[in-house]
């Protein structure tokens, strides 16, 4: 079973399964095939919004996969961290949308020496 499974048993209609099953397979066709760090999430609590505290944590995350020469990958469905996760180097690859109002953007990072 699929780890969102359960989650998907608790939450969503049953008659939806298939359909939210197809959506999280087209963003796994937007995931690099070779070893690769999934940024899967990363967020900071309101009090330290704006502080700079994401961007050195995302920072230490992309320093790192650099050094492992590995492809960072996340996926943003909030169209404000775009241009945040641009200027380290993601690039969006696609635009899906995910439920009705929600795009989602596979976004990589190539390593860089």
């Amino acid at each position: 079973m699929s780890p969102v499974g359960p989650v998907m048993d608790e939450y969503i209609d049953e008659a939806r399964h298939g359909d939210v099953a197809a959506q999280f397979g087209r963003l796994g066709e937007h995931r690099p095939s070779d070893p690769h760090f999934y940024l899967q999430a990363i967020g900071v609590g309101d009090g330290a919004r704006g502080t700079g505290l994401g961007g050195i944590m995302l920072g230490h995350v992309i320093a790192t996969c650099d050094t492992a020469g590995l492809t960072a990958h996340l996926e943003s469905s909030n169209h404000r961290n775009i241009s945040r996760y641009e200027r380290h180097g993601f690039a969006v690859t696609a635009e899906i949308e995910f439920a009705p109002g929600v795009i989602v953007r596979p976004m990589p990072r190539q390593p860089r020496r």
